[in-house]
């Protein structure tokens, strides 16, 4: 078949084709061998040396599989590094060709109309490139296609209602595209279609009842296509060769249909993010194959359904962000092969049950924004695969945090915040060597630090505010800890002076230390801290000078030193600092004229953004008529010349 719009570099090869594909002279077979490698050649996928290749010798180049007859039935080139379009790949000039895969490549440009020449083929592979424009009506020529994939590129087209002419398809990808309006029916014909991917698109509309007859079907996934929706139909209980159907990131809504219950070869159900209510139907409760169960971010209600006792190979629960409430049921704990559990943003009240304890394959537990009661069971402290832990904002949970948590080694992550623990905070928890992030924020916790904590040296982030009842000072060990990114301690009771060791904490990006005790001077060490962005030691009592040193901090945007009883002039270095967004020295007994680096010529650009807060200081002289170009300034309750106590631009 000769196609309308064949590009001029594959003109005159009909006659050639067809002496390829008929009882022919040996002669009119070699022709169209060489016919073959030369289309090959004029490609350039393979490289500025391969002009000095012999021609015969091109079914021992990389990808190229031939026939007996020399002729190419395999092009097989998957993240081969081609930096091209396909307008100079002649694909009429290989009539045998059945695979053909350029996946991770850097394809630019349009799906060729000539690639409707390849009649043979059964397997086409055009994922992971940077394909534009439509799908070819061409394309739908290609009837013994069994593989079409097409995924991970740029294609707006709508879908083709022809596409359903492709009885042969087992696996149709088109997911990570453009593709716009509705899901054709015609899909319904793929009676072979085992795998159907159209995710990451725009599609919009409903699941078609046609879809539902495809028997054969094992995965199904329409994942993120915001504008797919309605009600989910009771049909999609015909799917009884479904392993897989991932809905996520839609708009379904109205009940979860019990006929999912029918999906009895269901090993993941995906229905997360969309606006699903009503309660979870008992029948999930038969789908005992499940290892993957997410049903987050819906409007789902009741409690849990004694069924799920049943879902004896679950790895991976999540039901998180729904209004679902009750007791969290004890028959958790049979389902001893979950890895993930995930309960929070709902409504569960109670204590937590002991018999997750049970679960010693757990990975993950989030139990967070409950309503959980009590103290944390002692069973869980047994749950030594355990790598993260989060049960914040549990506002009625508390007491004790015991010892035992020690038993945890594996944990990387401890979210324990705004709940009601006291007490002192136990120092076993400076035997969890592995923990990166710990929050224990917004407690009753009292005592001081525990000096064990400075041991966990892989720790990232540090968060200890708003324990008020939380004394001592901040020890000088503080620097082992080279990994920390974030250390807050605002709204403690810390007295004393902070540790020149602060900087050997060269990571640190955001330091909090506001509302304590604390005196002494600022550190000159801080200004070691290249990467900090954010610094907050206001509201204490520290004295003395504002370090040159700071003026090393490039990376700094916030610097509040307000509220404390810092005596000195603004110190000249503070203008190395290039993207200040925020500068509050407030409430101190600063001293002397506003620096003329405030001066019209001289003032970063940069800074015309800056939100500045001198006031309350004792600062004198006149005001550079530049600072009325920052975005918010105030000056007031100076004694500088030239302005009102409120001045503000």
């Amino acid at each position: 078949m000769v196609l309308a719009s064949m590009d001029v570099v594959c003109s005159g090869v009909v006659l050639l084709m067809i002496l390829a594909t008929a009882p022919v002279a040996i002669a009119g077979t070699e022709s169209a061998v060489n016919l073959e490698a030369e289309a090959l050649l004029k490609s350039g996928w393979w490289g500025v040396n391969t002009t000095a290749r012999n021609v015969s010798a091109h079914c021992q180049w990389p990808g190229i599989i031939c026939n007996d007859a020399g002729s190419v039935t395999e092009i097989l080139l998957p993240n081969y590094g081609i930096l091209d379009d396909l307008t100079n790949f002649c694909f009429s000039s290989f009539p045998n060709l059945v695979r053909l895969d350029l996946s991770g490549n850097a394809l630019d440009g349009a799906i060729p109309h000539q690639i409707g020449a390849l009649t043979k083929i059964t397997y086409l592979n055009l994922s992971s490139n940077h394909l534009r424009g439509e799908l070819p009506s061409s394309l739908l020529n290609l009837t013994q296609l069994a593989q079409l994939d097409i995924s991970w590129n740029s294609i707006e087209s709508l879908i083709p209602p022809g596409i359903g002419n492709l009885t042969n398809l087992v696996t149709l990808n088109l997911s990570h595209n453009i593709f716009w309006n509705h899901i054709p029916p015609t899909l319904g014909q793929l009676s072979n279609l085992a795998s159907l991917d159209l995710s990451n698109n725009i599609l919009s509309g409903t699941i078609p009842l046609a879809l539902c007859r495809l028997t054969n079907l094992s995965r199904f996934d329409i994942s993120f296509n915001k504008y797919v929706g309605g009600s989910l139909p009771e049909e999609i209980g015909q799917l009884k060769s479904l392993i897989e159907l991932k809905l996520s990131g839609n708009q379904f809504y109205g009940g979860i249909p019990p006929t999912l219950g029918h999906l009895s070869k269901l090993a993941s159900l995906d229905l997360s993010d969309n606006a699903f209510d009503g309660a979870i139907p008992h029948q999930i409760g038969a789908l005992s194959k499940l290892t993957y169960l997410t049903l987050s971010s819906n409007h789902l209600r009741g409690e849990l359904p004694f069924s799920l006792v049943n879902l004896t190979q679950l790895a991976e629960l999540h039901v998180s962000s729904n209004i679902i409430k009750g007791f969290i049921p004890s028959f958790i704990g049979n389902l001893t092969n979950l890895v993930t559990l995930y309960l929070r943003y709902n409504n569960f009240w109670g204590r937590i049950p002991p018999t997750l304890g049970q679960l010693s394959n757990l990975d993950s537990l989030d139990l967070s924004n409950n309503h959980f009661s009590g103290t944390i069971p002692s069973a869980l402290f047994n749950l030594t695969n355990l790598s993260r832990l989060d049960i914040h904002m549990n506002t009625a949970m508390g007491g004790f945090l015991s010892e035992e948590i020690g038993n945890l080694k594996s944990l990387v992550e401890l979210d324990l915040s705004y709940s009601v623990f006291s007490g002192s905070i136990p120092p076993a928890l400076g035997q969890l060597s592995n923990l990166n992030s710990l929050n224990l924020n917004n407690n009753h916790f009292s005592g001081t630090i525990p000096s064990a904590l400075f041991n966990l040296t892989n720790l990232f982030r540090l968060d200890i505010h708003s324990n008020p009842s939380m004394g001592g000072f901040l020890p000088e060990e503080i620097g082992n800890l080279k990994s920390l990114v974030e250390l807050d301690f605002r709204y403690l009771n810390l007295s004393g002076a902070l540790p020149s060791s602060l900087g050997h904490l060269t990571k640190l990006i955001s330091l909090s230390g506001a509302k304590n005790q604390i005196h002494g001077s600022v550190p000159p060490e801080i200004g070691n801290l290249k990467n900090l962005k954010y610094l907050n030691l206001a509201f204490n009592y520290l004295t003395g000078q504002i370090p040159s040193t700071l003026g090393n901090l490039t990376a700094l945007t916030s610097l509040i030193l307000s509220s404390n009883q810092i005596s000195c002039s603004i110190p000249l270095e503070l203008f190395n600092i290039p993207f200040l967004e925020f500068l509050d020295i407030s409430s101190n007994q600063i001293i002397g004229p506003i620096p003329i680096q405030f001066g019209d010529d001289i003032i970063k650009s940069e800074w015309y953004h800056l939100t500045l807060n001198l006031s309350y200081n004792t600062l004198s002289g006149t005001v550079p008529s530049s600072l009325l170009r920052l975005g918010d300034v105030d000056l007031s309750y100076n004694a500088l010349e030239g302005i009102t106590p409120h001045t503000t631009s």
